[in-house]
């Protein structure tokens, strides 16, 4: 593989971070940090990036992202079963319900959440182990 930007490496054609590259990297890293991207991923490869931001962290490492979560109160676009979507230059992606704390709880721990007006979420969770 030939990075197209120096020290910037590509995801795989599934848009995920390459394998051996989280096992060259595991448990070097302080700090894993995503903004504004998870929102864009499907929820299998959401479960993925927080897999692996668990494999890249020391322990006590800090796992630290945004995502848009469903709450009820935001007005997205929604299916006739009432899932909510996100919609990127045509690309729609299932927005997670508040659910999401189970799934983050069991690979961490959450240490702080905040809420913005539209939505969006802000976690900073730690690896515990």
């Amino acid at each position: 593989m030939v990075a197209r930007i120096p020290g910037v490496h590509q995801a795989t054609a599934e848009g995920l971070i390459p394998e051996d590259l989280v096992k060259q990297e595991a448990g070097l890293h302080s700090y894993v940090v995503s903004s504004n991207v998870f929102q864009h991923l499907s929820s299998k490869q959401r479960a993925r990036y927080y897999e692996d931001a668990r494999t890249l962290l020391v322990r006590g490492g800090l796992f630290i992202f945004n995502l848009c979560v469903d709450t009820g109160k935001a007005g997205y676009l929604r299916d006739a079963s009432g899932n909510a979507w996100c919609d990127h230059y045509g690309q729609f992606t299932a927005i997670p319900k508040s659910d999401i704390y189970a799934e983050l709880g069991a690979l961490f721990g959450v240490l702080y959440v905040t809420q913005r007006y539209d939505g969006v979420f802000n976690f900073v969770c730690q690896k515990r182990d």
